[in-house]
């Protein structure tokens, strides 16, 4: 290649790699990985909680879409098609009685409402007016 030539450039998908195609090679450096236990408290074994994935996962299949939904009938949904066990039900701390599983739906929400995935509205004076919406 002369001083003034440039290496051809691929078309985007394509790598200029000759193993390309081929599967990743495994390193044979150890890995710092620890193995992780389900959460265990007040001495229940395995103990986990449901999981924000899976609050996200039975939001988008169960609730309606560009509908307003009220928290109340979310919590209802969540608590129907949700494996919630022990420490799901438990309170979230000693000065509250709002359950954990609650107060994980409330975070999935918020935090989908900054990504701009659901929409929500506070109570007005009309009840079809109200909650949350998943726009698509």
């Amino acid at each position: 290649m002369e001083k003034n030539e440039y290496p051809l450039k691929h078309p985007r998908g394509s790598s200029p790699r000759p193993d390309a195609g081929q599967p990743a090679r495994r390193s044979n450096r150890p890995t710092n990985a620890i193995p992780v236990e389900p959460e265990k408290q007040n001495g229940e074994e395995g103990a986990s909680m449901i999981s924000a994935r899976m609050i996200w996962n039975i939001l988008q299949r169960y609730v309606p879409r560009k509908r307003w939904v009220p928290s109340e009938d979310i919590y209802a949904i969540v608590a129907l098609h949700g494996e919630l066990e022990g420490i799901d039900l438990q309170p979230q701390s000693s000065r509250t009685k709002t359950p954990r599983w609650k107060v994980r739906v409330r975070n999935v929400l918020a935090n989908r409402l900054k990504r701009g995935r659901v929409r929500w509205r506070e109570r007005t004076a009309r009840q079809d007016d109200q909650g949350v919406q998943l726009p698509m």
